[in-house]
């Protein structure tokens, strides 16, 4: 049995009693991105970090909820809500036609997007 480090208490917790979820941040904060963004031709990277968490700090923490008994027995993943993805880059800009039985009806500029 192999354990690890909780990240909130630095306890040591079993590899298979752990709470583990994947942390995905901006490394600039949200009120500069457009900033660096208009200044920058590259994208801003990502901050990506593994968070594990013993059992007690996760519901302390509230990144799990307590559940009833009948409920503890559900182990499917919660549903995940799909957010609508924006088309970002410079390389993905331009206009967009739609054609409708040869004629075409609509003219999109992506930019506007």
């Amino acid at each position: 049995m192999t354990f690890l480090e909780c990240k909130h208490s630095n306890k040591m917790c079993s590899n298979d009693k752990a709470i583990k979820r994947f942390l995905v941040r901006n490394i600039v904060e949200q009120a500069a991105v457009r900033d660096v963004q208009e200044s920058c031709v590259y994208d801003v990277p990502k901050l990506y970090s593994k968070m594990q968490y013993c059992v007690s700090c996760a519901i302390h923490s509230h990144v799990v909820r307590v559940r009833s008994r009948e409920k503890r027995r559900n182990r499917d993943p919660p549903q995940r809500y799909n957010r609508p993805r924006k088309i970002q880059g410079r390389a993905r800009l331009g206009f967009v036609q739609i054609y409708e039985e040869g004629v075409c009806i609509a003219k999109l500029c992506l930019n506007a997007l």
